[in-house]
């Protein structure tokens, strides 16, 4: 998923977002990779085989 924001997230300490949906991810063997820059944010969610 691609928005068409301004870009700019990232993980902080202590905060919930972005670390919230990784540790998620990984809880179920699945790895999330963010890319936030200038053109937007793309979100990727990539899921174990068993999982389908």
């Amino acid at each position: 998923m691609r928005d068409r924001g301004c870009g700019g997230a990232v993980e902080k300490p202590g905060s919930l977002g972005l670390s919230t949906m990784r540790a998620r991810a990984q809880a179920l063997g699945a790895t999330l990779a963010i890319i936030s820059d200038a053109e937007g944010m793309d979100v990727t969610l990539s899921m174990p085989d068993w999982l389908d």
